[in-house]
């Protein structure tokens, strides 16, 4: 191959895509009448040129689909945790501030049917009335407690005016005021049953042996879950259900705190239940990250 091959050779990829000058043309095809090799050089750069380019774009939507799930799990999770920050500030500001007693606060007035009704000042937004007979009288007692809450006092702006402790007009003997505060309850109207002081009303315990349930199976789940590790269908399915006694723990702490004893077990369990709902949403979605994450090492391995 002599010097003016390899200038042509050099020239042959621009002449056969029709990007050289008339001179550079012309000098081309003059070496081409003469020479064998430069014109089977210049076949084989046309022939490469007719392979048709690689359109197979399932790489690319395989890309495409794994960022738009991505996206998806992103925004799936950010809602998750606005409504878990929602649902949480709700709870807070639902919480109800215990007060104390006092005659501005709670007042009794008796009409002449024998009706007994209970008068709360500005500052109250919520009560709980509790009748029992007495062990000893078989009288029927009376025990109150009220609160208020922050949502009540700014948000709602509410107040409760009166309530009747006596709609059947039965004998109201005696009515006791509880507080949260472990003290003995206080005889507020009618005659002490006990002027010994000794009567008290406590919490209720629900909500313990309902955090002690979560927290047990929670635990049994667990060992079921080590037990079956090797067999993926039955590991998915224990994963996902362990995760709803886990989130009843998790829920509870943060709806409750450490604290598992409640004045209003209901207005609690129900703040803990919609709790739960995001943050098994967001357990649900961490296990599963994770899970991708293990299979796509193993099959890069």
């Amino acid at each position: 191959m002599n010097r003016e091959c390899n200038i042509i050779r050099d020239l042959l990829p621009l002449y056969a895509e029709e990007m050289v000058s008339e001179e550079s043309r012309a000098l081309v095809e003059e070496h081409l009448r003469e020479c064998e090799p430069c014109r089977k050089e210049l076949q084989e750069i046309k022939k490469s040129q007719r392979i048709p380019p690689d359109t197979d774009t399932l790489p690319f939507r395989r890309v495409r689909r794994k960022l738009r799930i991505g996206r998806a799990r992103i925004g799936i999770l950010t809602a998750l945790i606005t409504l878990l920050v929602i649902t949480l500030a709700v709870v807070y500001l639902n919480a109800p501030n215990y007060l104390p007693y006092s005659e501005e606060s709670l007042s009794f007035r008796k009409d002449g049917t024998g009706r007994v009704t209970a008068v709360f000042g500005e500052e109250v937004t919520g009560y709980e009335i509790n009748r029992s007979p007495d062990p000893d009288s078989g009288e029927m007692v009376y025990s109150m407690i009220t609160w208020n809450s922050l949502w009540d006092q700014y948000i709602l702006r509410r107040n409760v005016k009166e309530a009747v402790l006596n709609p059947d007009r039965s004998d109201v003997n005696s009515v006791y005021y509880y507080s949260a505060d472990d003290l003995a309850d206080r005889l507020i109207y009618g005659r002490d049953l006990d002027p010994g002081g000794g009567i008290h009303t406590l919490p209720r315990l629900y909500l313990a042996s309902y955090l002690w349930f979560a927290i047990v199976l929670s635990a049994v789940l667990g060992i079921l879950l080590v037990l079956v590790r090797k067999r993926e269908k039955a590991r998915r399915i224990l994963g996902r259900v362990v995760l709803v006694p886990v989130s009843y723990v998790v829920a509870h702490l943060l709806a409750k705190g450490f604290p598992a004893s409640s004045y209003h077990a209901l207005r609690d369990f129900i703040g803990i239940l919609l709790t739960m709902i995001p943050v098994y949403g967001i357990l649900l979605l961490v296990v599963n990250l994770l899970e991708n994450r293990s299979k796509a090492a193993t099959r890069s391995r």
